[in-house]
């Protein structure tokens, strides 16, 4: 909490005075940096955190479980030839879950998907969910950032479809890239799924629905934050002493 706080005022963790945790990362190390370095590893700690907490939730939501609620599963892309490919967390079809309808790269309504033999109804298609943290505050970030709000998350939202086109079947699943930036806020596509989460629970429990969305919120805000502390806090005490020159220290 400490740490989130530092972040959300402006007033981080001053600099150790050494080169960054990376073993070959030979910038002077900084909070910002210690939490966006990708020469550490701790960025797939990062996602992995965000990820195991969003399939926990999930798993616990009426008539989910681990039976039909799978991570990194490959399977959505065997059948097109692309095994080698996994996406984090999978929601078989058929579940009774209601997904939402498609969505484009910027949030629009998508086209709707002409039903092929075999092909599902919207609501019955599997759901694929990719996780994905954008830092807004990055150099390569903030000028997009300062001229549109969520310029981030959409930018993330982009890098999915674009990793994952035609190696699965829409019409048995539909992608839903679960961005969120690391100031909190979430891309288009991961608040209509939040919405179709809280409504699910909804008409299963006798709780309201903005109450359940608020709730989803909460978590992925506890899991993001509670990440990012974390890696900042070990990257900064595993600040490596200076042994010779030291690359200028960026603005991340």
């Amino acid at each position: 909490m400490r740490e989130a706080m530092r972040r959300s005022i402006g007033r981080e963790q001053p600099p150790p005075g050494g080169l960054c945790a990376g073993p070959t990362c030979n910038v002077v190390q900084s909070a910002a940096h210690a939490r966006n370095c990708v020469r550490t590893g701790r960025q797939n700690f990062r996602h992995d955190d965000v990820k195991h907490a969003i399939l926990a939730a999930v798993r616990q939501m009426p008539g989910l479980s681990a039976a039909n609620v799978a991570v990194e599963d490959h399977f959505p892309f065997s059948a097109k030839g692309e095994g080698r490919l996994a996406m984090d967390i999978t929601i078989a079809p058929n579940t009774g879950f209601i997904a939402p309808k498609p969505l484009k790269e910027g949030g629009a309504a998508a086209p709707p998907i002409a039903l092929t033999a075999g092909g599902l109804q919207p609501g019955q298609r599997g759901v694929l969910l990719d996780v994905c943290l954008k830092d807004e505050t990055a150099q390569t970030m903030r000028y997009e950032a300062s001229k549109r709000s969520g310029a981030a998350a959409l930018a993330g939202t982009k890098e999915r479809f674009n990793t994952y086109p035609g190696n699965y079947c829409p019409a048995t699943y539909t992608l839903f890239p679960l961005v969120v930036e690391h100031g909190g806020r979430i891309g288009p596509h991961a608040y209509v799924l939040l919405k179709a989460f809280a409504s699910h629970e909804a008409a299963k429990t006798l709780v309201p629905r903005g109450q359940l969305l608020a709730r989803w919120r909460q978590r992925f805000s506890i899991a993001l934050q509670r990440t990012l502390s974390r890696s900042t806090m070990d990257c900064m005490q595993a600040t490596r002493a200076r042994d010779g020159p030291a690359a200028p220290r960026p603005d991340t």
